[in-house]
């Protein structure tokens, strides 16, 4: 490590580093909404401003409807209406998997697997029931501590460029949950430093799949934080461009807002509720503080 954690924001581009004010109308707004997020400050966080480019993304314009499949349950018949397919394997298989992945056609349809299961042996299982490139993803946390692992998962699915093997939930427990996911991706990335795998290949191989709370405000505002936390790592350790995050949400109402800063979701009974929108000062005021209280939480301990 270069620098210390805190002396990072040095090196971030000027566009995050020179700060406007925050208007005054806004700033008891502001304050109600950390008050009600129970994150009320010490002391005044607009006092310095924030940055005139929060985060810079380009719009996600294609969306993921994901549908989930228990099993010892065979495949649902109608899945014309979504987009990729996600098998819960958390009970015993009745019959070999072959036999519930031979109706798919997973040329059109993403394909997901979680539960318990050997995900290195399910490898060589796909690789025979499917002669083309798969996408979608394993349910593989990752664990810095198992290397080994980690690396043959990698590499067995390096020949499927749109598959994620591993994915990090970020729990729906406030700040608390937000620091546990980027704490957990700080040591993976680290992990890595001696290998063949750049930053921006590792997390292009990570699904980061974020549970919902009660406030949809809160989730929207979270994922827009990991993405500012992630893409300042990568600006301070890595120095590189940040890499676009595969961003999916569990079950909840989906207003548009919310839909243009993810990449799947997965589908439910709940209908869109019409909720009203946000401006984008307020919201760039939000996410700065939540990332930066994150930051400081996580990243300021390690030095």
């Amino acid at each position: 490590m270069k620098n210390r954690p805190s002396e990072l924001f040095t090196e971030l581009p000027a566009s995050r580093r020179s700060l406007q004010p925050v208007p005054d109308f806004l700033q008891a707004t502001l304050n109600q909404t950390l008050f009600a997020w129970q994150l009320v400050p010490d002391t005044d966080p607009w006092q310095a401003g924030i940055p005139f480019e929060v985060l810079a993304q380009e719009p996600i314009l294609a969306r993921e409807k994901r549908l989930e499949w228990h099993t010892p349950a065979l495949p649902p018949s109608d899945l014309e209406y979504v987009d990729a397919l996600e098998l819960r394997m958390d009970q015993p298989l009745q019959d070999p998997i072959e036999t519930y992945l031979q109706p798919i056609d997973a040329q059109r349809l993403a394909l997901y697997f979680s539960g318990n299961v050997d995900f290195l042996a399910l490898c060589e299982t796909l690789d025979a029931s499917f002669p083309y490139p798969i996408h979608g993803g394993f349910a593989a946390k990752p664990q810095p501590e198992f290397p080994g692992f980690e690396l043959g998962l990698l590499r067995k699915t390096d020949h499927w460029p749109e598959f994620r093997p591993f994915r990090l939930t970020v729990t729906a427990d406030g700040i608390a949950g937000l620091s546990h996911g980027f704490l957990s991706i700080h040591r993976w990335l680290q992990a890595f430093t001696d290998t063949d795998y750049p930053t921006a290949q590792l997390l292009s191989k990570v699904q980061f799949s974020f549970e919902r709370s009660a406030d949809i405000l809160l989730d929207y505002v979270y994922i827009r934080a990991f993405r500012l936390l992630l893409a300042q790592w990568q600006e301070a350790f890595e120095q590189e461009t940040p890499t676009p995050l595969f961003i999916h949400v569990s079950q909840g109402p989906y207003p548009d807002w919310l839909l243009a800063q993810i990449n799947s979701y997965t589908v439910g009974t709940e209908e869109a509720e019409p909720v009203d929108a946000y401006a984008e000062a307020f919201l760039q005021a939000l996410t700065w503080y939540v990332a930066q209280k994150v930051w400081a939480q996580v990243m300021i301990p390690l030095e």
